[in-house]
């Protein structure tokens, strides 16, 4: 009886590569972009399933984040072989911050209007007072008006969500 070698070289264990790009990766109050390429060296890529669960044969595309949550891709090689990617987005705010002002009379006749700032999401990232002075980061602070009038103030998240407020000072 004769033994024959028999070299067996076309068995595809590798799973698919998927590589992902998100844009933008800062806080957004519009929609974030997420773009793959997906690649299998050996047999081949078979099919992706995108987040909204479409299934399709694109190697390269793109699929338009309106929320955040957890989306799935998924690729399969010409064998069956499977490659699952999870990505949680988190970075869109579309929540404006709020504003709370209030006044208060001084012994020399002018107000003092205290502010206070607020975004639960992103964060505040500046506060443009009355007189055009920008400050950033702080959550709370005092501006003194000498004269009569309406006096506004702007708010501004870090997604660049934005609020305006105002307070008559009479």
């Amino acid at each position: 009886m004769a033994k024959a070698e028999i070299e067996v070289n076309n068995i595809d264990k590798e799973k698919p590569e998927i590589e992902l790009e998100i844009n933008p990766l800062d806080w957004t109050n519009g929609n974030i972009v997420i773009t793959w390429q997906v690649k299998d060296e050996q047999s081949g890529v078979r099919e992706i399933v995108t987040p909204d669960g479409t299934v399709n044969d694109i190697k390269i595309s793109s699929y338009t984040i309106t929320e955040n949550a957890e989306y799935t891709i998924i690729a399969y090689d010409n064998v069956g072989n499977e490659t699952i990617k999870k990505i949680t987005i988190k970075n869109i705010d579309r929540v404006n911050p709020t504003i709370k002002l209030s006044k208060e009379k001084l012994s020399n006749g002018s107000t003092k209007i205290k502010w206070e700032l607020e975004d639960d999401v992103s964060g505040i990232r500046e506060i443009i007072l009355p007189n055009n002075e920008k400050i950033e980061g702080k959550s709370k602070g005092e501006f003194i008006v000498d004269n009569v009038g309406t006096f506004a103030f702007v708010a501004f998240d870090k997604a660049g969500n934005y609020a305006i407020e105002a307070i008559n000072v009479d």
